[in-house]
This record gives structure tokens, C-alpha cells and sequence, in this order.
């Protein structure tokens, strides 16, 4: 799969990134949000994975924009917090899963494969 990962954490994202390459998926980090929205539209990604808090605007707002500007892809936010609201929010505003920092691997590859076979795409591709 192909995967945007949006977390002002770049240690956080190239780690995430590294393990994903590691299981095959074509994988883009950025750490700005307006960076992100930018290849959002020029990309086709399978899969977007979006920190919560970041500074300039939080993963909400991006997931608010991502969807407004036509992305129907899947939608994973990443959270230091693991709030039950926040997870709550982020479902009602069209994420697909919600998983807590740090990420473990084996529910992140869970999730990916509930958003893949939920999109019909294979786990590879």
C-alpha cells in the first residue's frame, strides 16, 4: 500500500515509516500539515496516518480538510493520549481506526489489514 505518515515527530514518523517499508508499503513522511494536504491531492495513498497534536494545526483539522478536499482513502490517527473522546471525535469525523503512542506493530498491521480488506485492496499493493 501507499502511505502518507503526518506526525511533527520526525523520529517518530521515520521509525513508523521504517517498519512499514519493512513489510512492503511505499511509504511518504512529512511533518507539516500544508505539506501534507498538498500531496493528499497530488498522491493517490491508500492510507493517510495522522498525529493528533501537532502545532500548527492538530490531525482533526487535517482529517476535516483531507476528507472536505475529496480523500476517501483510509485514515489512521495516532494519539500520545489514547483518550476514549478523542477517539470518539476522531471516528465521527471519518477516521477509519484510532491507535495510541507508542504504536505497536502488530496493531498497526491489524488496522491496515481491517482498512485494506475493508477497501478491497491487497495487503501489498
Amino acid at each position: 500500500m501507499n502511505i502518507l505518515i503526518l506526525d511533527d515527530d520526525a523520529e517518530i514518523g521515520r521509525t513508523l515509516g521504517h517498519l512499514l517499508e519493512r513489510r512492503q508499503h511505499k511509504v511518504t513522511l512529512s511533518s507539516r500539515p500544508a505539506e501534507a494536504l498538498t500531496l493528499a491531492k497530488t498522491t493517490p495513498f491508500d492510507i493517510i496516518i495522522l498525529d493528533v497534536q501537532m502545532p500548527q494545526m492538530d490531525g482533526f483539522e487535517v482529517l476535516r480538510a483531507l476528507r472536505a478536499q475529496g480523500y476517501t482513502g483510509g485514515l489512521i490517527m495516532l494519539t500520545g493520549e489514547g483518550d476514549v473522546e478523542d477517539a470518539v471525535r476522531a471516528s465521527q469525523l471519518g477516521a477509519d481506526d484510532y491507535l495510541p503512542k507508542p504504536v505497536r506493530i502488530a496493531a498497526l498491521d491489524r488496522v491496515l489489514a481491517k482498512i485494506a480488506a475493508a477497501r478491497g485492496q491487497s495487503r501489498n499493493s
